[in-house]
């Protein structure tokens, strides 16, 4: 990993605004022709809330083009059970299974769950393998809500990322910005991080956003998924902190932690 090691820190102003881990595996049939009662039952306890939503199995430009045809699309059934709160949602179809957490706090929670509704899984359906593990992490600075209002992004994000946003002639002029940096990972056998880093618009405001997406696509056997997980999310550390500079490190409010 290019990004040094780096103490593990909590942060009291949490810049993440999602966290999700999906796991594909080869299709199951089962998942598709009926209704996954007894998984809801290993996870309703702390999943109560159930919807179905049918999405194109095609990528969305594709859709895009081909709406003026009368083709009929095929379409594939999404299973979501989310908590009550609705801050966690699982997603269970016939190709993955996927934990999505947007009020995360710590890895340990998060681990933790997804080993229970990973285990449901396992035990329900016995998927045969892994085709991809992947983690990701979306980030959005908002000055604003850091008391950063009018400082300048050079000061706060790593000047290898921020491109124009440090030039001073331009900086006040740039209204979005984007870049995508795909790294290789020698920690996790056919691992790649995809960065995409820049400034864009969050709920209708203006936020520098860091969003690193962990995956390995090489064949892997449930045993090695949670290792594979912890690497990347340490690895996720390590890459955030070497992206932030002091001056937002400290408007963060960092607390150091052990785990």
């Amino acid at each position: 990993m290019p990004f040094a090691e780096s103490a593990r820190i909590q942060f009291e102003n949490n810049p993440l605004v999602e966290v999700i881990c999906q796991l594909r595996f080869p299709p199951i049939l089962s998942i598709a022709a009926e209704e996954p009662a007894t998984f809801q039952d290993r996870i309703r306890s702390t999943y109560p809330l159930y919807s179905l939503e049918e999405q194109s199995a095609l990528p969305a430009e594709i859709v895009e083009s081909l709406k003026n045809f009368p083709l009929k699309l095929g379409k594939q059934s999404d299973h979501r059970f989310t908590t009550e709160n609705e801050k966690r949602i699982v997603t269970l179809n016939k190709a993955f299974l996927a934990l999505m957490d947007f009020d995360y706090l710590r890895w340990t929670d998060f681990k933790n769950e997804l080993d229970s509704v990973r285990e449901a899984v396992e035990d329900t359906y016995e998927p045969s393998f892994y085709t991809r593990v992947g983690l990701r992490y979306r980030n959005a600075i908002v000055r604003e809500d850091l008391g950063l209002e009018g400082t300048p992004w050079e000061r706060l994000i790593n000047p290898s990322l921020t491109g124009l946003l440090g030039v001073s002639d331009v900086c006040d002029y740039v209204t979005e910005a984007q870049g995508k940096t795909v790294i290789r990972l020698d920690e996790v056998e056919g691992g790649f991080v995809t960065l995409r880093q820049g400034l864009g618009m969050v709920d209708d405001r203006l936020a520098y956003l860091i969003d690193a997406d962990f995956f390995t696509t090489t064949k892997q056997e449930a045993p090695n998924v949670p290792g594979i997980l912890d690497i990347f999310n340490r690895l996720n550390g390590n890459l955030f902190r070497w992206a932030i500079r002091d001056e937002l490190r400290d408007a963060l409010q960092p607390l150091e932690i052990s785990s």
